[in-house]
C-alpha cells in the first residue's frame, strides 16, 4: 500500500508541476507580448518627443543657419541609443528636397558620424518628419530615424532570463511539491496508519492535537513570505527610480563630475567626464584610476590632491590643473574637490567637479602679455626720445635685452646699413650670460652670396621667422651652418625701416632652443618697436651728418623729411622745406625775423617762452618735449620737439627738430577705437551666447507645451485617458482660457529676443568672408541693434523718433562683410538720432531708410530731419577726428571708419546731401555681386 501511495504522489507532483509550468509559460508569453507592445509604444513616444524638442530648438532664428550650432543639436539628438540617424535640410529653391546642412548616422559599432547624404530608412525603423519654422515660414525640414533593435535585443535577453528562471522555478517547485506531499501527506498517512494500527490493537491512545495543527501553521508561513517578497519588490522599484533620476540630472550638467573611493579608484562619473576620458559609457570608468586615463602624466599630482582633501576633510575650490583629454589635446580645467561621507560621518571617498577654462586662460594670458608689452614699450620709447649719443647706445642695448626677455631669446643684435645700401655694420648687441659675442663693436660686413637670401627679404620689408634654422632654403645653407655652429636653433629678424620707408637695418633675435612663443601678435608688437628704433636710428644719422660740416649740415636739413628750424635768441633764422610745409609758409623770406612763439598755439606760448628764457640763461631744461602748434591757416596740430645747440661761424644757435604727431595721434586713436570695437564685439558675442541658452529653453518648452496641449498625438490622448478625461475636453478648456494665445505670446517674445541675439552675434563677427546679403534685411537687423544701443538709450535719444522704411523689393543681394556694413548703418543711425536731439519744439523727428537698385549698385539712404550738414564742411565730414559735436560727445571717427569700410573694403561710394526737409541724407552705393546689375 505504501508503494502505491508513492507512485500516486509522483504522478500528482508531475501533473501539478506541468500545470505550473504551463501557467508560468503562458504568463511569460503574455508578459512578453505586453512588454513588447509597451516598449515599442515607449520608443514611438520618445521618438515623437525628441522630434518635438528638435523642432522647437531649430525654430530659433539665431540657429537656423548657424552650422556649428546645428551640428551640436544633431550630436545631442544622437546621444539617445534608439536614434539611428538625424538629417537637417534647409529650404533651397534649386533643390526640391532642400539642401542638406547636417546629417548624422551610426557606424557598425553604433558610433555617430557625419554623413554626406541623408541616410536611408530601413524596413524595421521608425521615423519622424518635422518642418523647421521661422515665424510663419517653413525654412527647412528635419528627419529623425529610430530603431527598435535595442528593444528587440532587450526583450530577447529578458525572455531567456525569464525562461531560465521558470525552468529553475519548475524544478524547485517539483522538489518542493514532492517534499510537501511527503512531509504533509505520505508521512502523516504513514503515521496515521501506524497510530490507527496501534489504537486498534490497544497499544496507543488517540492522535495528538499538534499533528492536526501542522497544516494551518504552514499556511500562515506562506502568507508571511508573500508579504515580505511584495515589500522588497516595492522598495527595489523606488530605489531604481531614484537612481535613474540622479543619473539623468548628473548627465544633464555640462561640467565633468566624478567620484572616487579612498584609494582614488573611480566609482563613477557623468557622461561629460566619460567623454573627456574617451569612454562612450560612464560605467566604463568604474575600477579605473588616473593612471589609466589620457591624463596619466598628471595622475600622481591628482592623487596627491585627492589624499590631501580626504585627510583634511575639507573641500578645495579653484584648483587650476592642466591635463590631456582623450583626443590628445592639452587643456586647463578649474576643479572643486570635496570629501564624501557616509551616514556615520566617515570619509569614504571624494567628489570632483571640473570645468574647461582653456579659452578663458588664453584670453587672460593675451591681456597679461599685452600689458607687459605696453609697459616695456613705454620704457623703450621714452629712452629713445630722451637719450642721445653714448646714453642712447646703452639704452638700445638695454632695450634689446628687454625685448629678448619678452620673446624668450638668448641673443639679440642690431645691424645698420649705410646710405649706399652695400655695407652692414653690427652696432648693438645683447647676450645672456654664457653666450659668446658674435661680433666686435661696429664690425662691418659686406654681404656675399651666402647672405643674399636674407638681404633680399629684408630689403622687401619681410620679417623672417625661423622656428628651426633647418628651415632655411638651399641658397642659404652656408648661413644656416654659420648660425648652427654658434648653437642657435631658431631666429627672428625684423627689418628696421625709418619714417620714409627706407631700410635702415635689421634687429635680430636668436634662441638656443625652439621658440617658446613667437605668435603673430608678438611678432607684430616687436615690429612696432623696430619701427620706433628705426626712426631713432634715422634721426641719429641725421644728427651725426649735421655735425660733420656746415655745408653738409645745410644740405641735410634742406632735404630732411623732418621739419628743422634754426634760431637764435628765440628768433627764427632758417627753416627747411619740411618745416615750411609743416607750418604752411611760402618760403624762408616769410619766416625771417619771426619769433618761435608764433609757431605755438596760444595756450602753449607761455610754456615755450619759459623754455627759451631758461635755455638762454643756461638753466638745465629738457631738450625733448611735445607741444601744440598752429599753422598759418589757423589749424592746430601736435608736434614733438628735439632741441640741440650748434656752433656756426657767427656764433652759437639752436636747431630744433620738429616731428608732426598728427598721424601718430590718429593712429593711436584708431587703435584705441579698434580695441573698443573689438571689446564691444566680444562683449556682445558673450552676452548673446549667454542669452541663447535660457532663451532656447523658453522657446523650446513653449513649443513642446503647445504641441502637447493642441496636437492629437497618441501619447497626448493616452495621457488624458489615464487621468480620467479626454483630449478634446482639455483642448476646449485651454481654448476657453486662451492658453494657446499666451503660449504664442511667449514664443513671439522669444523670437523677438532671438532676432536681437542674432543681430548681436552678427555684429560681433567683425571679420569674415564676404557673403551675398540683402541690404534691406541687414538694415532691419541694425535697427533692432540700434534700438538697444546704450549710447542712444541712456539719453532717451530715440524718444519721439519715427522710422520710415522705403525698401525696394527688387534690390539684389550684395557681396559684402555683413558685420562691417552693419557698422556703417549703425554709425549713420547714431548720427541721425543724435543730430535730431536739438530739433526745436514742433519739428518732427523722422528717419527715412531707403534701398534701391542703381546702375550696377545697390543704393542705400539714411535721411533725417535734423539740422543738416553745412555745405562748407561737407568736404571734411569724412576726415578722421572731424566732428561738430561738443567736446566729450564724439571722437570724429564714426564717419571716417564708415568711409574706409565702404570705399576701401567694398569698392563702394558714400556721400552726404541735403535732405528733402532740410536735414541730412547720407547715400551709400555698394556694387552688386558678379553677374547682376
Amino acid at each position: 500500500m505504501s508503494q502505491r501511495r508513492t507512485s500516486v504522489t509522483v504522478y500528482v507532483v508531475v501533473i501539478l508541476a506541468a500545470a505550473a509550468m504551463v501557467l508560468v509559460g503562458g504568463g511569460i508569453l503574455v508578459e512578453w507580448v505586453s512588454e513588447k507592445t509597451h516598449r515599442e509604444s515607449e520608443l514611438a513616444s520618445r521618438l515623437d518627443n525628441t522630434a518635438d524638442e528638435l523642432e522647437a530648438s531649430l525654430a530659433l532664428p539665431a540657429w537656423n543657419f548657424d552650422r556649428p550650432q546645428l551640428e551640436k543639436i544633431a550630436d545631442a539628438a544622437m546621444q539617445g541609443r534608439d536614434i539611428a540617424s538625424v538629417a537637417i535640410r534647409v529650404k533651397d529653391v534649386s533643390s526640391p528636397g532642400g539642401m542638406m546642412l547636417v546629417a548624422r548616422m551610426r557606424t557598425e559599432r553604433w558610433l555617430p558620424v557625419a554623413a554626406d547624404t541623408e541616410p536611408a530608412v530601413e524596413a524595421d525603423q521608425l521615423f519622424e518628419d518635422r518642418n523647421i519654422v521661422e515665424g510663419e515660414d517653413v525654412v527647412g525640414t528635419l528627419r529623425l530615424v529610430g530603431t527598435d533593435t535595442f528593444v528587440r535585443a532587450e526583450l530577447a535577453h529578458k525572455i531567456v532570463r525569464v525562461t531560465a528562471a521558470a525552468v529553475l522555478v519548475g524544478a524547485a517547485l517539483m522538489a518542493a511539491l514532492y517534499y510537501l506531499l511527503w512531509r504533509n501527506v505520505l508521512q502523516p498517512l504513514a503515521e496515521l496508519e501506524s497510530d490507527a494500527l496501534a489504537v486498534s490493537t490497544g497499544e496507543r491512545g488517540l492522535m495528538s492535537p499538534a499533528k492536526m495543527r501542522l497544516g494551518a501553521e504552514f499556511e500562515n508561513l506562506r502568507e508571511a513570505l508573500g508579504k515580505m517578497v511584495a515589500l522588497l519588490e516595492s522598495r527595489y522599484g523606488e530605489l531604481h527610480r531614484h537612481e535613474t533620476m540622479l543619473s539623468s540630472v548628473l548627465n544633464a550638467v555640462p561640467q565633468a563630475i566624478f567620484w572616487k573611493d579612498r584609494e582614488s579608484v573611480y566609482l563613477g562619473g557623468n557622461e561629460a567626464f566619460a567623454k573627456a576620458a574617451g569612454f562612450s559609457d560612464a560605467s566604463a570608468l568604474v575600477g579605473k584610476t588616473d593612471f589609466d586615463m589620457p591624463w596619466f602624466e598628471e595622475a600622481a599630482l591628482f592623487r596627491t590632491t585627492d589624499q590631501h582633501v580626504m585627510a583634511q576633510g575639507k573641500s578645495r575650490d579653484h584648483l587650476i590643473e592642466e591635463m590631456t583629454t582623450a583626443g590628445g589635446k592639452r587643456i586647463w580645467v578649474e576643479a572643486v574637490k570635496t570629501p564624501l561621507r557616509d551616514q556615520s560621518g566617515e570619509i569614504f571617498g571624494i567628489l570632483g567637479i571640473s570645468e574647461d577654462i582653456t579659452e578663458r586662460r588664453a584670453k587672460e594670458e593675451s591681456l597679461r602679455r599685452q600689458a607687459a608689452f605696453n609697459a616695456m614699450a613705454n620704457r623703450i620709447l621714452a629712452g629713445l626720445v630722451g637719450n642721445t649719443g653714448a646714453e642712447l647706445d646703452e639704452h638700445l642695448k638695454r632695450s634689446l635685452g628687454e625685448i629678448a626677455e619678452f620673446m624668450g631669446t638668448q641673443y639679440a643684435m642690431i645691424i645698420q646699413m649705410d646710405e649706399e645700401g652695400t655695407t652692414w655694420s653690427f652696432t648693438h648687441e645683447w647676450r645672456e650670460n654664457g653666450i659668446v659675442s658674435v661680433f666686435s663693436d661696429y664690425q662691418r660686413v659686406t654681404f656675399g652670396e651666402r647672405r643674399r637670401w636674407a638681404e633680399r627679404l629684408l630689403q622687401e620689408g619681410e620679417t623672417i621667422v625661423l622656428n628651426d634654422i633647418d628651415e632655411l632654403p638651399e641658397e642659404a645653407s652656408s648661413l644656416a651652418e654659420d648660425w648652427k655652429s654658434r648653437g642657435f636653433h631658431s631666429a627672428l629678424h625684423v627689418p628696421l625701416r625709418g619714417a620714409g620707408g627706407a631700410l635702415r637695418g635689421c634687429m635680430g633675435q636668436f634662441c638656443l632652443t625652439s621658440p617658446p612663443s613667437w605668435s603673430s601678435e608678438d611678432v607684430g608688437r616687436i615690429e612696432i618697436l623696430a619701427s620706433a628704433i628705426a626712426n631713432t636710428l634715422e634721426r641719429r644719422q641725421a644728427e651725426n651728418a649735421l655735425r660733420m660740416s656746415e655745408g653738409r649740415f645745410r644740405s641735410l636739413i634742406e632735404f630732411a623729411p623732418i621739419a628743422i628750424v634754426l634760431s637764435r635768441d628765440g628768433v627764427i633764422l632758417y627753416g627747411n622745406e619740411a618745416f615750411l610745409r609743416l607750418f604752411q609758409f611760402a618760403d624762408n623770406a616769410a619766416i625771417a625775423g619771426k619769433s618761435l612763439l608764433e609757431l605755438a598755439a596760444p595756450e602753449k606760448r607761455g610754456d615755450m617762452e619759459m623754455r627759451i628764457r631758461r635755455r638762454l640763461a643756461g638753466t638745465p631744461i629738457s631738450d625733448s618735449y611735445e607741444t601744440m602748434g598752429m599753422r598759418t591757416s589757423g589749424e592746430r596740430f601736435p608736434f614733438h620737439v628735439d632741441v640741440k645747440t650748434v656752433v656756426l661761424p657767427d656764433g652759437e644757435a639752436t636747431v630744433a627738430f620738429l616731428h608732426d604727431l598728427t598721424e601718430r595721434r590718429r593712429a593711436d586713436a584708431l587703435a584705441i577705437e579698434s580695441e573698443k570695437l573689438r571689446t564691444v564685439a566680444g562683449l556682445a558675442s558673450g552676452v548673446a551666447h549667454e542669452i541663447n541658452n535660457p532663451l532656447a529653453g523658453m522657446v523650446q518648452n513653449a513649443q513642446v507645451v503647445l504641441s502637447r496641449l493642441t496636437q492629437e498625438t497618441p501619447a497626448n490622448m493616452a495621457a488624458a485617458e489615464r487621468h480620467g478625461t479626454t483630449f478634446a475636453a482639455i483642448r476646449e478648456y485651454i481654448q476657453e482660457r486662451d492658453i494657446p494665445g499666451m503660449i504664442e505670446t511667449i514664443r513671439a517674445s522669444g523670437r523677438q529676443a532671438s532676432r536681437i541675439v542674432q543681430n548681436l552675434l552678427a555684429y560681433s563677427r567683425r571679420e569674415g568672408p564676404r557673403v551675398v546679403t540683402s541690404i534691406s534685411e541687414l538694415v532691419e537687423r541694425t535697427l533692432d541693434l540700434a534700438a538697444n544701443d546704450y549710447e542712444l538709450k541712456k539719453g532717451d535719444a530715440w524718444s519721439g523718433v519715427e522710422i520710415v522704411r522705403e525698401f525696394d523689393a527688387g534690390v539684389p543681394g550684395v557681396a559684402c562683410v555683413p558685420a562691417q556694413i552693419q557698422q556703417v548703418v549703425l554709425n549713420l543711425l547714431r548720427n541721425a538720432v543724435q543730430g535730431m536731439r536739438g530739433n526745436p519744439p514742433g519739428r518732427e523727428k523722422r528717419i527715412t531708410l531707403r534701398t534701391a537698385r542703381e546702375d550696377g549698385f545697390v543704393r542705400m539712404e539714411v535721411e533725417d530731419t535734423g539740422p543738416g550738414v553745412a555745405a562748407e564742411i561737407r568736404s571734411k565730414i569724412f576726415e578722421p577726428f572731424f566732428t561738430t559735436k561738443p567736446e566729450g560727445e564724439g571722437t570724429g571717427l564714426g564717419l571716417f571708419v564708415s568711409y574706409h569700410i565702404v570705399k576701401e573694403n567694398h569698392g563702394g561710394e558714400i556721400g552726404v546731401e541735403s535732405g528733402a526737409e532740410g536735414g541730412a541724407r547720407f547715400v551709400v552705393r555698394l556694387p552688386v555681386r558678379a553677374g547682376e546689375g
